[in-house]
């Protein structure tokens, strides 16, 4: 089990305390994972080594339920939960562990909200009983106290019915959730993600299924300040868009092009031309599904938390998906000689299959090529942040471990 720990101290509000517990607990999770999917011990340190101190392997308190905490998320693809441990030390320090590797399950929660502006009965059905199912693991199995979970939804979430989904989450768990907005979302991704060193250089982009956000921190790293940027379409909603009224794959294909310009790059120029420091960067973190989707099939044997993405590659990824968006589903895995690194690679291929279509694959790669060119990307280093998805979540739950922890003390 690895674990990290944190000085703790006074602390002037929830999100200073964020800042200085988030990247190392990312830091530590994203180092555990990397060694179950077969990485090299020194090839996870290198992904996000600045992150972490790591604390020796003691007796762990797993009786101390007091100390366990866990989140579960809804995005526009389905539900997300992690279960963790959070406990003070005598010196004053914090010691975080992941207690339960981290669960999804795809759901239907925006199909037909384009239409209609409604999450639709049995989406919201469908959710909730997702959500209830992590709920009772989480509680029976890793023994979290419910006052001790956690329940929030993603900024994707933009439908006129959320306080629907709220209450039938509600009804089955007996426990209220909330819902990020994109602000919130984005800077707590951004401590997770970025390394230390690199957070005056980098920004980050998260191409959801609902939408598109990112951002970058500024000033002194006592005092912070967050430029963020978001625009309404992500892989989801923008295939919505694509096929509307019935288009055909060929009526797709010919009005993507036209149709990314004006509900992604137009916007996304507006945005730059106020806040000219969003590509100004030079360095770019890419999060979200089609991200890992296209390091993926592309990559499949680099199996590292970050994976260096090139705009030649986001091109090569979108006319592949015009061209045969069946045989770029089918990668060849045979190079891949690790056997454990193998497999997952399978097991991602698979995910992918079952969780995007052709469809998706379109949309979202117009998506990717927008972005490279309003950003630059052939003049930057940009990557895939393999675990970055979950940042937020973590980011949520820790916090609320860690007001619960320093009221204690109080």
């Amino acid at each position: 089990m690895i674990s990290s720990t944190t000085r703790a101290g006074a602390l002037p509000s929830v999100r200073s305390s964020l800042r200085r517990l988030l990247c190392l607990l990312l830091g530590s999770l994203f180092f555990a994972m990397s060694l179950a999917a077969g990485w090299s011990a020194s090839a996870a340190q290198e992904a996000f080594a600045d992150n972490a101190r790591s604390a020796p392997v003691g007796e762990r308190l797993m009786t101390a339920n007091d100390n366990l905490y866990g989140g579960i998320e809804i995005g526009a693809k389905g539900v997300k939960a992690i279960a963790l441990q959070v406990s003070p030390l005598e010196d004053g320090y914090y010691e975080v562990e992941s207690r339960m590797p981290i669960k999804d399950k795809n759901t239907t929660i925006m199909a037909g909200v384009k239409e209609t502006g409604r999450f639709a009965a049995e989406a919201i059905k469908e959710t909730a009983q997702a959500v209830n199912e992590f709920f009772k693991e989480i509680r029976d199995t890793f023994k979290v106290p419910v006052e001790h979970i956690y329940i929030a939804g993603s900024s994707g979430l933009q439908a006129n019915n959320k306080d629907e989904l709220a209450a039938a989450i509600e009804k089955l768990i007996g426990k209220k959730m909330i819902f990020l907005d994109t602000q919130s979302e984005v800077e707590y991704s951004i401590l997770g993600i970025i390394a230390r060193q690199h957070r005056r250089t980098g920004i980050l982009i998260d191409i959801g299924s609902g939408n598109t956000k990112g951002g970058y921190r500024e000033g002194a790293p006592e005092a912070p300040r967050f430029v963020t940027m978001s625009i309404p379409f992500g892989t989801v909603t923008f295939t919505n868009e694509l096929y509307a009224n019935g288009a055909s794959d060929t009526e797709a294909a010919g009005r993507a092009d036209a149709l990314c310009q004006k509900l992604v790059t137009a916007p996304l120029r507006q945005q730059i031309d106020r806040k000219p420091g969003l590509i100004n960067r030079k360095r770019a973190y890419l999060t979200g599904g089609i991200v890992w989707t296209m390091a993926t099939l592309l990559h499949p044997a680099n199996r590292r938390a970050l994976v260096r993405i090139t705009a030649s590659d986001i091109n090569e990824f979108a006319a592949r998906v015009r061209k045969d968006a069946q045989s770029l589903l089918n990668p060849d895995l045979s190079t891949i000689k690790i056997a454990a690194a193998r497999q997952q690679a399978e097991q991602d291929v698979q995910k992918i299959r079952d969780t995007f279509t052709p469809r998706n694959l379109l949309a979202g790669a117009e998506i990717l090529k927008a972005f490279s060119s309003e950003f630059n990307f052939a003049a930057k280093y940009v990557y895939f942040a393999r675990y970055g998805q979950i940042g937020w979540l973590l980011s949520y739950v820790e916090t609320q471990a860690r007001e619960e922890l320093e009221n204690e003390v109080k």
